[in-house]
């Protein structure tokens, strides 16, 4: 007949006393009579256990004791009495990890208390320590700490909160996966495709008309001049001022510069004003096109203001008026820190800056 169950070989790192409740739960599964149960814990102890068992029943054999002495000799040597002081600061500072669900942790805490000797305290101590430990919000410590509430009142009510948590940001992540992303272009028609290519060898070509089979410095055309820009040296197929205008009608561009300009400010002030970049976005709006400027109204010190938005510019300008209609006074302006001139040049006159509520 086989046998019920199975017991694997001891591990001297594990609990013996674990391991003894499951040798006297085989022996009774399978009906071991008293005088087989040394034979069997032999052969179940494995390698390791039964050496250290030979070694402590020297000079005798291990088989001339009885079961319950095999027992005692290797609990007293796998497990030393312990100092139920220790135990108890050990239990005081067990606490949820955050690789624990609530469940976890509160099995954690009554294993804990085992080696404790709390006694008729147990009930007590287990729902005090679960609730200092646990890593909850503070509205579900509010729940437990009712007096009346016991260690299993208290798991119960964790749990529930853990699992709504876990099943809110479900829901959470599954909108924000739904939520559709809107697209936005400069011009009515489909974006263009961007044309990955190959990396390849350079090739050069004349600047000055455009061909592969010769350099600028033999080129014929080299005192041409061109009907576009009017400037010699080059054709109108090939005038880098044609281009570029042309270019700026199809595509906003936008550069940077540094401005600097120690002018606009008396000498003492220079010291504190610091180099800021400024975008100068290039019109590209011919007569045909019918784009009109993207406006949002913006509440600063709680009063609506409409501006116009520009992706490009790294500060927020508005008027004076627009200012005043905040029920703000130019005397809380401190001294403007940046320099700003518009694309052609001209210095934009800065009255001040101020750090507004938006």
């Amino acid at each position: 007949m086989s046998n019920l169950g199975s017991t694997e070989a001891f591990i001297p790192q594990n609990d013996w006393s674990e391991y003894e409740e499951r040798l006297e739960a085989f022996f009774i599964a399978n009906d071991v009579p008293d005088k087989k149960k040394v034979h069997v814990t032999i052969s179940l102890l494995g390698r390791q256990a039964y050496s250290t068992l030979r070694d402590l029943c020297l000079p005798s054999s291990p088989s001339t004791n009885t079961f319950d002495e095999i027992c005692a000799l290797l609990r007293n040597h796998y497990q030393p009495k312990i100092t139920v002081v220790a135990e108890s600061y050990k239990f005081y500072q067990t606490v949820q990890l955050e690789t624990e669900n609530v469940a976890e942790f509160a099995s954690k805490v009554k294993r804990a208390s085992a080696k404790c000797d709390f006694g008729t305290h147990l009930p007590r101590a287990l729902r005090d320590q679960f609730v200092i430990g646990v890593k909850k919000n503070q509205a579900t410590k509010k729940k437990m700490l009712s007096e009346d509430k016991t260690f299993e009142d208290c798991q119960k009510i964790a749990i529930a909160d853990e699992t709504a948590d876990r099943e809110a940001k479900c829901i959470e992540n599954e909108n924000l996966l739904a939520t559709p992303v809107n697209k936005i272009y400069t011009n009515k028609s489909e974006p263009r495709k961007r044309q990955v290519l190959m990396p390849q060898h350079k090739q050069f070509n004349c600047y000055r008309c455009g061909s592969s089979q010769h350099g600028a410095n033999t080129c014929k055309y080299i005192k041409s001049i061109c009907h576009y820009c009017h400037k010699p040296g080059h054709l109108e197929s090939v005038c880098f001022k044609k281009q570029r205008d042309e270019k700026q009608k199809k595509i906003h561009l936008v550069d940077t510069q540094m401005q600097e300009d120690s002018n606009m400010f008396e000498v003492g002030d220079i010291q504190n004003i610091t180099t800021h970049t400024m975008y100068h976005v290039h019109s590209t709006s011919t007569a045909n096109d019918s784009h009109e400027n993207l406006k949002v109204t913006v509440g600063i010190q709680d009063t609506p203001i409409t501006m116009e938005i520009d992706t490009g510019s790294s500060v927020t300008l508005f008027t004076k008026a627009d200012f005043l209609k905040t029920l703000d006074t130019c005397d809380t302006l401190k001294t403007p820190s940046v320099f700003l001139k518009e694309y052609g040049g001209n210095k934009i006159k800065c009255i001040g800056e101020k750090v507004m509520k938006i």
